[in-house]
């Protein structure tokens, strides 16, 4: 007999014992956690024919310069912004071999 029959019986012993072996088996894996939605991208051609989306407020554009695909990204203001003197900065990323690597730099460099 050993101490768990002697704590809660005999029976009771069996049923742990058994709820024990099946819980051994039983491993749990967690849950991965979920990434934030990213935001849908639209480009479409602006004025002079380059790409360009916005996304939350910031202007991207994608653009070939000097036999590199570049993009610059800035701030949009409304026009009581700009009365408020508020000003930008654009930011410009490096040169990319192809429309598609300056495209999904600009937007790993805004999320």
């Amino acid at each position: 007999m050993g101490w768990l029959d002697l704590v809660v019986g005999k029976k009771s012993a069996q049923t742990i014992k058994k709820v024990q072996k099946v819980v051994s088996h039983v491993t749990a894996k967690p849950k991965p956690e979920k990434k934030a939605a990213a935001p849908k991208v639209e480009w479409q051609k602006s004025e002079k024919g380059n790409d360009t989306t916005e996304i939350d407020g910031v202007r991207i554009t994608i653009f070939k310069q000097d036999g590199e695909w570049n993009y610059c990204s800035s701030e949009i203001f409304d026009a009581e912004d700009i009365a408020d003197g508020m000003t930008d900065s654009p930011e410009f990323g490096d040169g990319y071999p192809t429309k598609t690597e300056a495209k999904k730099a600009a937007l790993e460099d805004f999320t």
